[in-house]
């Protein structure tokens, strides 16, 4: 069962660039798991680092939307 939700897990993450966050709740594992799968994959960090860029860029816009 845990093998197939980390293969959804891998999709999620590199197809649909979902965060640890999103893949936990969709796939109802613990963000702990969700991480042990993705531990040292260079793939997986460098969607890490879009998807902080993204919540950067976002919150920066909502930041200047209410200056």
């Amino acid at each position: 069962m845990k093998l197939l939700e980390k293969e959804k897990a891998f999709i999620l993450r590199r197809v649909h660039k979902q965060s640890y966050t999103q893949i936990s709740e969709t796939l109802n594992v613990s963000k702990g798991t969700v991480s042990a799968w993705f531990k040292d994959l260079s793939w997986s960090k460098e969607i890490e680092e879009e998807l902080r860029k993204q919540a950067e860029l976002k919150n920066t816009t909502t930041l200047r939307k209410y200056h």
